[in-house]
Order: C-alpha cells, then structure tokens, then sequence
C-alpha cells in the first residue's frame, strides 16, 4: 500500500491474452504431433534393424504392435484430443473403433487379417490387445511362453505387409 497516494504501477500495454494463449495451445499441439511423429518413425528403424539383426520374435513382434499403436494415435490426434488418445492405452481394437467413428471409409478389415497371421507357440491367433507382455514372451502370472523364439520367413513377409498398409492408410493421411 502506498501512503502517499503515488501512482505505483505505470500504465502498460496488456498483451493480447487469446493471441499469446493460442501461440502456446499451438507449440504445445505441434511438439505432441512431433514427439509421436519421431516415435513412429524411430520405431520403424528399431524393428527394420531387428528384423535385419534376427532379433528374437517376441521382441520384434511386440515392435510392430508399439508402431501400430503409436500411428493409430497420431491418427487419432487429428481429430481428437490427447486427453481422448490416452484414455485407449495401448488398446488397438479400440483405438481402431474411435477412429471408425469419425473416420468411415478407413478400414481395418486388411489390418486385422494380416495381423491374425500371427500365430502364437501353440498356433493360435494371439491377443494384440495384450502386446506389452510379448517383449516378455509371457502374461502376467504366466509361465508358458507366447512365441517361438525364431521369427518366419512368413512373420517377416507379413511384419512388411503391416507396415505398408499403415503408411498407405495412416501415414499418408
């Protein structure tokens, strides 16, 4: 307080709050669709290198399902909020849902089929809903494995099949 009645503040242009606010909403945008961007892409070199180097199939299959979620949520980011992404985890079923719903001429009928080639050690179809536990090659709690340890000149075939559709389809959106 000022006893003897000073003006204590100089008059000062306010900057225009909205402008300042929107620059920073979209930074803050830009650096989320950047940071799944180099993810995706960084991902993608990580099971190429591995598919080269015959890394054990748990792991690589478990690359694959990690590109597959990270590119259904960048997909997903163009029509949604982060908020919205991240409520599906690591769900791919649903993230494929969410984005039928806006999105209907998208299908992942052909995703589907050839993610079903994939087979685990008893040779049935696995889970892709539950692919974080594939870079341990067993559940939670589990004692069998998921996968052989060797991964098919067919898994690969199929690996590359995946990863054109999704730049066909999601990438190049």
């Amino acid at each position: 307080m000022n006893i003897n009645n000073e003006k204590v503040f100089k008059n000062v242009d306010i900057p225009d709050m909205d402008t300042d606010l929107n620059n920073i909403a979209n930074e803050y945008w830009n650096n989320i669709l950047n940071n799944y961007t180099k993810i995706a892409n960084d991902s993608k070199k990580i099971l190429e290198i591995s598919l080269k180097k015959d890394i054990c199939k748990p792991l690589v299959i478990y690359y694959l399902f990690f590109i597959i979620e990270i590119s259904l949520k960048l997909y997903l980011l163009k029509f949604s909020t982060i908020e919205e992404v991240d409520k599906y985890a690591h769900n791919i079923t649903r993230l494929t849902q969410k984005i039928n719903e806006n999105e209907k001429n998208l299908n992942f009928q052909e995703l589907y089929f050839m993610l079903k080639k994939f087979k685990n050690s008893k040779k049935q179809n696995i889970n892709f809903d539950k692919y974080y536990d594939f870079k341990y090659n067993r559940g939670s709690k589990e004692k069998n494995l998921i996968f052989e340890q060797e991964v098919s000149k067919e898994d690969k075939m199929t690996i590359m099949e995946v990863l054109r559709w999704i730049d066909l389809h999601l990438h190049s959106a």
